[in-house]
């Protein structure tokens, strides 16, 4: 499927987030992670960091690392 399409953009809204999941067709499932991501930043589907919307991070000398889970 295309980007555009798992968006639900039309035309040249695909590097503009704030036209993404309007209409039909779209990757529901990736809005949802989207809109409930902290920031709302997620990889809801491939492609995901077009525009910067991935929650990917990383760092080149990484010391240590703290997880927390919760909601």
């Amino acid at each position: 499927m295309h980007l555009r399409t798992e968006q639900g953009v039309v035309g040249s809204g695909g590097s503009n987030p704030t036209q993404y999941y309007k209409a039909a067709p779209a990757n529901y499932y990736a809005k949802f992670w989207h809109d409930h991501g902290v920031n709302k930043l997620a990889y809801g589907f491939p492609y995901d960091d077009v525009a910067g919307q991935s929650s990917f991070i990383s760092h080149g000398n990484p010391q240590w690392l703290i997880v927390a889970v919760g909601w």
